[in-house]
């Protein structure tokens, strides 16, 4: 697709979710457009499939790995993945 088009493709996502509270809360996040918005919510799908924001979390890959035996203090690693 032709880089000049791609405002028009993010005005007509917007237009169409415009109607979404979920969709209008998203950008209110650095970063996220209404683009990026719809992205995230058609990977999550049904929110309520999780049973808490922990399991959203890692569904995605995004908490980081934790290394601990004994008594050592915990040892915070890399995110477990990065998303296509």
């Amino acid at each position: 697709m032709p880089r000049r088009l791609l405002p028009a493709v993010d005005q007509a996502l917007a237009q169409a979710a415009i109607g979404d509270q979920r969709l209008r809360r998203l950008p209110t996040i650095t970063g996220v457009n209404a683009t990026v918005a719809i992205g995230l919510l058609s990977a999550i799908g049904d929110i309520e499939r999780f049973p808490n924001p922990e399991k959203l979390v890692s569904y995605f890959g995004l908490n980081p790995a934790v290394y601990q035996s004994g008594p050592t203090p915990a040892r915070h690693g890399h995110v477990g993945r990065i998303l296509p």
